[in-house]
């Protein structure tokens, strides 16, 4: 009886624990996870810190809300003050975005179905945009659920 008494203990405890864990996607770098939902979102936030582009992104959220404000605290984790959210979207598809990486003014970004796709329209137009100098950073990342869902809900439009 006393067995049977603990265990039951034991199990309501486990059960308790196991189902008060948070359940969201929390990233420490630029990766992506699954989710069950079918729509989800993505963001990409950047800030300055002296001659520094910090850049925090996150993908497969359930809310435009929660994906812009996970974004903006990886970019303070990484050293950022002031982040702002510079592209948001919804849907499938993979965002890339670089930068000038010393006075930030000029960068470039594409939003396709595939990162190399995005990939390489951010960089043509970069370069063009530099008259053919490198970039020292970028960001890439792929959001999940489907390219016919995509919709981009904040898109850069100057500097920051």
């Amino acid at each position: 009886m006393d067995r049977q008494f603990l265990l039951s203990i034991f199990f309501i405890a486990f059960t308790t624990l196991s189902l008060s864990q948070p359940q969201s996607n929390i990233t420490a770098d630029y990766n992506t996870g699954t989710t069950t939902r079918k729509v989800t979102f993505a963001a990409i936030a950047v800030d300055r810190n002296n001659d520094q582009v910090i850049v925090g992104a996150v993908t497969d959220y359930h809310s435009l809300s929660e994906a812009c404000a996970r974004a903006e605290e990886q970019c303070k984790l990484r050293g950022g003050y002031y982040p702002k959210v510079v592209l948001a979207w919804e849907g499938g598809g993979c965002a890339y975005i670089i930068f000038q990486n010393r006075f930030a003014g000029i960068y470039s970004w594409s939003l396709r179905e595939t990162e190399s796709v995005a990939k390489s329209e951010a960089l043509a137009a970069y370069l063009n945009l530099t008259e053919g100098k490198a970039s020292d950073i970028a960001a890439g990342v792929c959001n999940g659920g489907k390219i016919s869902d995509l919709k981009i809900h904040i898109r850069p439009n100057g500097g920051f």
